[in-house]
């Protein structure tokens, strides 16, 4: 079951095609029997579970049968059993004849290079550009296990996490992977674990540079209790309980408590000039809260745009959280002000926030305007003002299995469903918002929503965004997680109209 461009793209992902008798058949079977919470498909678990793992091994899965036996037969591999093969011999020959550390990173670049063209379906590794990010020559999550797959085989490493997102272009991943095998070769361990991005320096996760963070905590148990009970018609007392978990994990009151603020991510490498202003993306609070959340979105621009993205923090286990919207915004306000496309005040910017990260990204912008540098516009993606502290029950109650649900392909959000990420989740909805949102009543602002209303029509006069006098309503196809996800494109064509006529036009005027 499952025909077309949707079902080649859901075997891709490990789904595998089923003839329709079949999945009727079964789907009679589970309806007999009283199981109305079951899906009816036929899994290529090796291919399925490493794009739904791809950043952390995922509770939902975790006591079925086939992803257990699938998840220990990768485990069980002996991790010295790459090296025997004759392509990596060859390269760690090369690699250790290779006269320089810049020699070694070179001879990796062209092995990543090729790699990247042969999952891109490029007949030449020449056509994939060392400086380019992967997200803007095509890549999306299952192209990035491919690749992360076939890096780890050539190179005899144990690769873990989203690679091609921590180290978005070519040359980058050929750093990144010069360093590991160095490591190993120290005696130091080629395993990797996804290592916590933002760290406290009194932490035990502030370790050196280079070294593994810590290992995610062997149970995960919220997602399975939350469905339990959103089930049971109590999912919000659900999410105060796991509010009230993340209220003991440690926090920061500012970005200064860091040992570290980590860079914006680069998604796509475009010019940034007076006509072509860099787009700073804030995630929402759901699914992965980073780079990951706008990798379509960022497609849909075509490489004309330099787009980059910041990250919630706290998501990833050894992280901490921000202790309220005041941290949060500090720590926003100083990553931005660290670009370097930023730090030069002839460069424009503009702010695109999603969901509730457009709240972040209007708190943001009054912020960084008291600071000296107002960005030229703020692009909502289906943003709503909030009447009151946090999300209301009725919402909160059902958010999660939305987002877990939307999620449940492995073809976004990948980092979705540890205690980690449930917690994050949790903190970062119950944030009262309404004392951070001033009234900017010049700042351009296109504000987009979804056509995917009871009449198939956008709400505008119900939703409203009235913290600016200059804002321009947009609507989409699509709902509102398609609206950046299968619908992205159209999205971004939406957003470029806007930038091209109404910055222009508001540029041209200022000119004059």
């Amino acid at each position: 079951m499952g025909a077309g461009e949707a079902g080649e793209a859901l075997s891709g992902f490990g789904l595998r095609k089923m003839a329709p008798q079949r999945g009727i058949q079964g789907l009679g079977e589970a309806l007999d029997e009283g199981h109305d919470h079951l899906v009816v498909a036929d899994i290529d678990w090796d291919r399925f579970l490493p794009t739904y793992t791809l950043h952390r091994p995922s509770p939902l899965l975790s006591s079925l049968p086939e992803s257990i036996r699938a998840q220990q037969a990768d485990t069980a591999r002996d991790p010295q059993e790459a090296h025997t093969t004759r392509e990596t011999a060859a390269l760690r020959a090369r690699l250790a004849s290779a006269p320089s550390s810049f020699e070694q990173e070179a001879i990796l670049l062209a092995v990543v290079r090729e790699h990247a063209a042969a999952v891109l379906g490029h007949a030449e590794p020449e056509t994939v550009q060392a400086d380019v990010t992967f997200v803007e020559q095509g890549f999306n999550s299952l192209s990035a296990v491919e690749i992360r797959t076939r890096l780890a085989q050539v190179t005899g490493l144990r690769l873990t996490g989203p690679l091609v997102f921590d180290h978005p272009t070519p040359s980058e991943t050929a750093a990144h992977l010069r360093e590991r095998l160095a490591a190993e070769a120290a005696g130091q361990g080629g395993t990797e674990r996804v290592a916590p991005r933002f760290v406290l320096p009194t932490s035990p996760e502030a370790a050196p540079e280079g070294t593994a963070g810590p290992a995610p905590a062997a149970g995960e148990s919220l997602v399975p209790l939350y469905v339990r009970a959103h089930r049971s018609g109590r999912g919000a007392d659900a999410m105060r309980m796991i509010t009230g978990l993340a209220a003991f994990r440690p926090t920061f009151a500012g970005a200064a408590e860091l040992a570290a603020v980590p860079p914006l991510v680069p998604l796509t490498r475009g010019q940034v000039d007076a006509a072509n202003p860099l787009l700073i993306c804030l995630p929402s609070f759901g699914a992965t809260a980073d780079a990951q959340e706008f990798a379509r979105l960022a497609q849909g621009f075509r490489g004309e745009r330099r787009i980059v993205a910041a990250t919630v923090p706290g998501y990833t286990p050894g992280e901490p959280l921000a202790a309220g919207p005041d941290a949060l915004l500090d720590l926003y306000a100083e990553t931005v002000l660290n670009a370097a496309e930023v730090a030069s005040d002839a460069s424009p910017f503009v702010l695109v926030g999603y969901s509730s990260g457009g709240l972040t990204a209007h708190a943001l912008a009054a912020r960084l305007a008291d600071r000296g540098r107002t960005p030229a516009g703020l692009v909502l993606l289906d943003t709503f003002t909030p009447d009151r502290a946090g999300v209301p029950d009725e919402l909160i109650a059902g958010l999660p299995a939305a987002v877990l649900a939307n999620n449940a392909d492995g073809t976004g959000a990948n980092v979705v469903g540890g205690d980690d990420w449930f917690t994050a989740f949790a903190h970062y909805y119950a944030f009262d918002w309404r004392g951070h949102l001033p009234r900017t009543p010049a700042l351009p602002t296109l504000l987009v929503r979804h056509a995917d209303g009871p009449d198939g029509a956008a709400d505008f006069d119900g939703a409203p965004w009235a913290f600016s006098d200059d804002v321009t309503p947009v609507a989409v196809p699509g709902d509102h997680f398609t609206m950046i996800g299968t619908q992205a494109a159209t999205t971004a064509r939406a957003v470029e109209s806007w930038l091209a006529t109404h910055l222009t036009a508001t540029q041209d005027r200022d000119d004059d």
